[in-house]
């Protein structure tokens, strides 16, 4: 018997030890690294607290200013729990690289080598810079084989390279380097982070490279950097073996004022992607939204004889980028191919904005068995869709998208095998290309150019997609826009059945966002709207950059007309846009403010 009692003892005291709750580490400024690291005492740097941690362990930093490089060489596990660097509730701690010196080998202000279950959120990470050739900084690094790790919610800015050579000039804002040839770099998800003014000479704002798999890069906000957004990279030898970004989503993102001009290691070339694969595979690329970039998005192989290969392109917004809008294939004939990749449901809108001649979609070379679907290619006054220089172009596809430019299809403007076609019809005969495709205006929804909805009900857009599985162009089980097996040509769904609303249209068309008046006005305007029952509504003033001015109704209105006041005291002369969102229905209409 008291063997029988000392081993349920011993097997309970077992299970407290092994659910016993996490660790928990404080960090601050007025703290002191002889302390115990508890929130009365707390350690003073970071390093200090990472150092003590075990798995499940969670540090919380308070606000300040923390001046050193953060090394990871401890794991969370499956089973405990991640170790979670974050920062204290409702404050803001700076991971500040002003005065370091960047060392020549493998550095980070947070840097995470062979190491698993990490989370590191809430921080801003910046001023990291040198000007020592081949030195390279980097906000957030991940090498070797770590796994299971989650960046979230970070702001990164002034990483920066500052010398004057062209080459030996790079740094990175997150970098994730899959170094080992037999096990890779996995599960990671870099969320919701903003990565800002940027030095990056040849290298990128976000990388995956080598051997790196199961990856998500979603939400982030990505702007004013010298160099590519947002890059998956293969082939660079980065990896003895699998030396392949593969496996991953890059989704929801918004990227803009992507710019290579300037940049020591580009002179006056504007060669920045937005989002680049170079030589990845099996990547989802989808929801994003890109502008005024050099190009918007690109699928491109640098290295002679390889390959990006099976990359989806879909439900992307791609405007006003210097280039193209979505380029793929080798930049030239040195260079490897784009192969398997489809481009599907996305809206390129007036991009090669410098008006270089590319168009919207820059085929280039060697590109092998893509297809080119259920586009909306929206062409500025050049009238260039699709240019394509090279013979080396084998079993593509395109069908079934909508074009459109203001001076209409007969001056539009199509290259096909290095060959030019004036007029849509020309063009179609002579490729047999498109040959279900439109000519017509879209009739989008200018939203400050930040999105581009389909005009419900009117756009020839609607449910005029082409679903074809049995060559694979759409995976209908994968994909929810695909309903009562239907889709929309373009990036934008129809509202009504992407919020599954069965309400009949003749309904939904008594929904009406009436002119304001006085428009123009100065300062104030009367913004009227007709309601066909009682709902919630939003109504919202936004910029031309598509932000958020000022919210003037949100709340509970009843069936019938109604009017609400805008006031624009205090706001500066431009146009604007009001949008007005109800359960059924999203209504946008244009405010001028001359003061």
């Amino acid at each position: 018997m008291k063997n029988y009692i000392y081993s349920i003892l011993f097997i309970a005291s077992c299970t407290i030890q092994l659910f016993a709750a996490p660790q928990t580490l404080y960090v601050s400024i007025t703290g002191n690294d002889a302390n115990i690291g508890s929130l009365s005492l707390p350690f003073r740097t970071i390093s200090k607290a990472v150092s003590q941690a075990t798995p499940g362990t969670f540090i919380y930093v308070r606000s300040g200013t923390y001046n050193e490089f953060v090394t990871l060489t401890v794991s969370g596990n499956a089973i405990d729990g991640n170790i979670t660097i974050t920062n204290y509730p409702s404050e803001l701690p700076i991971l500040d690289g002003t005065g370091l010196t960047v060392p020549s080998g493998n550095n980070g202000l947070f840097l995470l080598k062979d190491v698993s279950y990490i989370e590191i959120s809430g921080f801003e990470i910046c001023n990291l810079k040198t000007t020592t050739k081949s030195n390279v900084p980097v906000g957030i690094h991940l090498l070797g084989i770590a796994h299971h790790i989650k960046i979230n919610k970070n702001k990164i800015h002034n990483i920066e390279h500052n010398g004057t050579t062209s080459s030996g000039t790079d740094a990175h804002g997150i970098a994730v380097y899959g170094t080992s040839g037999t096990q890779s770099i996995n599960n990671i998800v870099i969320s919701n982070n903003e990565l800002y003014n940027l030095k990056l000479g040849s290298s990128e704002s976000l990388v995956m490279n080598g051997n790196v798999e199961l990856f998500e890069i979603s939400g982030n906000i990505i702007h004013d950097n010298n160099n590519i957004a947002i890059d998956a990279i293969g082939f660079e030898g980065t990896a003895p073996a699998n030396d392949q970004a593969r496996n991953g989503i890059i989704c929801d993102n918004t990227v803009y004022n992507i710019d290579s001009y300037g940049n020591v290691a580009y002179g006056t070339d504007r060669s920045a992607d937005g989002i680049y694969v170079d030589g990845g595979t099996n990547i989802i690329i989808e929801r994003n939204i890109v502008h005024n970039s050099n190009i918007g998005i690109e699928l491109a192989s640098e290295h002679a004889g390889k390959s990006t290969s099976n990359v989806v392109i879909r439900s992307n917004f791609v405007y006003l980028c210097d280039i193209a809008g979505i380029a793929i294939g080798g930049y030239n004939t040195k260079r490897g191919s784009t192969d398997n990749c489809r481009i599907l449901n996305n809206t390129l809108y007036q991009n090669d904005a410098l008006k270089n001649g590319n168009g919207e979609l820059y085929i280039q070379f060697d590109t092998r068995n893509n297809f080119i679907v259920n586009n909306i290619i929206y062409a500025n006054s050049q009238n260039i869709f699709m240019t394509n220089s090279y013979t080396q172009n084998t079993g593509n596809f395109v069908d079934r998208n909508l074009y459109y430019s203001a001076s209409g299809q007969n001056v539009g403007e199509w290259q096909w095998k290095n060959v030019s076609y004036t007029g849509f019809a020309a063009y179609k005969t002579a490729t047999k290309n498109d040959t279900t495709s439109i000519f017509a205006d879209p009739k989008l929804n200018p939203l400050g150019f930040s999105i581009f909805p389909i005009t419900m009900y009117q756009s020839p857009a609607l449910d005029a997609g082409i679903i074809v599985d049995s060559i694979g162009i759409q995976d209908i089980a994968k994909n929810p826009r695909v309903l009562n097996n239907k889709i929309d040509i373009g990036a934008s769904e129809n509202p009504q059945l992407w919020d599954g609303v069965n309400e009949s249209m003749n309904q939904n068309r008594n929904y009406l966002l009436m002119n304001s008046f006085p428009n123009p006005f100065n300062p104030s305007t009367t913004i009227n709207f007709e309601l066909p029952k009682s709902s919630n509504v939003k109504m919202e003033i936004l910029d031309i950059t598509g932000g958020i001015v000022s919210t003037v109704a949100n709340g509970f209105f009843a069936k019938g007309k109604h009017q609400i006041v805008f006031n624009a005291e205090g706001i500066r002369s431009g146009i604007y846009f009001c949008r007005l969102t109800s359960e059924y229905y999203t209504g946008i209409s244009k405010l001028v403010l001359l003061k």
